[in-house]
């Protein structure tokens, strides 16, 4: 029951948050320079066709009632339609929401993969040569660019090699074939996170290694590695916890440059082509369902604290 309430009070705190970035973003949007009916229709519309062109897109009206008017539309499920696909916005974020979360998924479980066990070695190693060569590798991961990156593993793996396709495959065509297609890109994204969720782990790792009770698992004889993995990872993984949901809503939303790249049809490249030609509702629709989505992340990251550490409880927050 406690769960229960603890979600819906949390669902109910985003209501303000949300209405805060609605009101930022439609000022943003409305607000920036060049009108859209300009974009839309081009340099040799007429004035008449532009000012019909307002008032079907409801640009005419002040705007604290567009506002309330695109407001309204969404707390119904309705985001308005876009003015260059023709289709409803909320069907345009939904198609692409697929291969985003498909790519940050396998890039986080690539760089969760690589990260825990480095970090983890690296922190019982400290101040080894291993230690030094793990910061220096996670420096290096965390400043090589992602375009560069995912370059190299196309000269590399397609065009040498040709082990890997470039592009997007829908888990329609099997699951073998879409994750074939989805290597690569996750690959050029996990990296980048490998390194940051490897040094938190390390840091985590060293804080917790230097308790009273490892210290005392310790001197009564336990294994190692029963006193690593069983009792100071689980200590440890709750900071770590937290940098992977934080990882995941920012490749979820933000991986702009892999999709280019890879040609794979996310959430990035709608963003990205939204803002070119000023599609103004999918703008708006696109950055307000990605902060839904970011505490919606947030809200499953706190419910797993209490399953990997039972000291947490939530009617305490």
């Amino acid at each position: 029951m406690r769960v229960t309430q603890y979600i819906v009070k949390r669902l109910l705190s985003t209501i303000p948050v949300l209405l805060v970035v609605s009101v930022f973003v439609f000022l943003l949007v409305h607000l920036a320079p060049g009108d859209p009916a300009i974009t839309i229709l081009g340099p040799d519309a007429t004035v008449e066709q532009i000012e019909q062109l307002r008032v079907e897109l409801g640009l005419d009206a002040p705007l604290y009632q567009q506002y309330v008017s695109w407001m309204s539309g969404v707390l119904k499920g309705d985001m308005g339609e876009s003015v260059f696909a023709k289709r409803p916005v909320l069907d345009l974020i939904l198609q692409h929401l697929g291969p985003s979360f498909s790519l940050a998924v396998l890039s986080l479980a690539v760089a969760i993969l690589i990260a825990v066990p480095l970090g983890i070695l690296a922190a019982r190693k400290r101040g080894s040569l291993a230690d030094q060569m793990f910061m220096s590798l996670s420096v290096l991961g965390i400043s090589v660019p992602h375009f560069v990156l995912g370059l190299l593993l196309i000269s590399l793996f397609t065009v040498r090699l040709g082990w890997l396709p470039i592009g997007y495959k829908p888990p329609s065509s099997g699951l073998l074939v879409h994750l074939q297609y989805l290597l690569m890109p996750a690959i050029t994204l996990g990296v980048g996170l490998a390194a940051l969720i490897a040094r938190m782990t390390r840091a985590s790792m060293i804080e917790t290694l230097s308790m009273h009770f490892i210290k005392t698992a310790k001197a009564k004889g336990l294994r190692e590695r029963a006193v690593v993995y069983k009792h100071a990872l689980r200590h440890a993984f709750i900071p770590v916890l937290t940098v992977i949901g934080q990882s995941f809503g920012l490749v979820l939303s933000g991986a702009l440059v892999a999709e280019t790249i890879f040609n794979i049809p996310g959430m990035g490249q709608l963003i990205f082509n939204s803002m070119q030609r000023r599609d103004f509702l999918v703008i708006q629709g696109l950055i307000l369902f990605v902060t839904f989505l970011y505490v919606l992340i947030n809200l499953i990251v706190d419910l797993l604290y209490c399953v990997i550490d039972p000291r947490v409880r939530l009617d305490r927050k």
